[in-house]
């Protein structure tokens, strides 16, 4: 590889979009560097890309970052197109030190309602007691959201 990471990264990136199947092994290994802002740009990059598979997993991968900006930004990439298998997932971050990942997670599950199978003790514990308003209206919301889909949540 090129000893320049920035030139590295944008041709991973273009190999994501000609070739995910070749691009996002080399993307993946961008959330393994030292500098947020360089993982930063990998994510920017899969954010560029259609979404897929391939796209999922290395954005679920991504919600382990060290940077709660990071963490915030996949997870924002992941849910514009929310897919209910990410429920698990979402509702574990709804723990997440950061209060930006915690509203993130709950504006997630509000997308994705009840066809997710969301338990919805740790959403009502948001919701009456996180220290963040914000946090407390998203969960809030989720929970509405949820009560009034087709399906309902366990």
């Amino acid at each position: 590889g090129d000893p320049n990471e920035d030139l590295r990264l944008d041709a991973q990136i273009a190999l994501v979009r000609v070739a995910p199947e070749l691009g996002y092994p080399a993307l993946t290994r961008q959330l393994a560097a030292k500098d947020p802002l360089q993982r930063s740009g990998a994510i920017q990059g899969a954010g560029q890309a259609p979404p897929s598979r391939l796209r999922a997993a290395f954005l679920v991968a991504a919600l382990d970052d060290a940077s709660y900006g990071n963490r915030v930004h996949a997870l924002y990439l992941l849910t514009r197109e929310p897919e209910a298998s990410l429920a698990p997932r979402l509702h574990a971050l709804l723990k997440d030190p950061h209060w930006l990942v915690r509203r993130g997670a709950a504006r997630a599950l509000a997308k994705i309602g009840a066809s997710g199978g969301v338990a919805r003790g740790r959403l009502s514990e948001l919701a009456a007691s996180d220290p963040e308003g914000d946090v407390r209206e998203a969960a809030a919301a989720a929970l509405e959201a949820i009560a009034k889909s087709p399906a309902k949540a366990r």
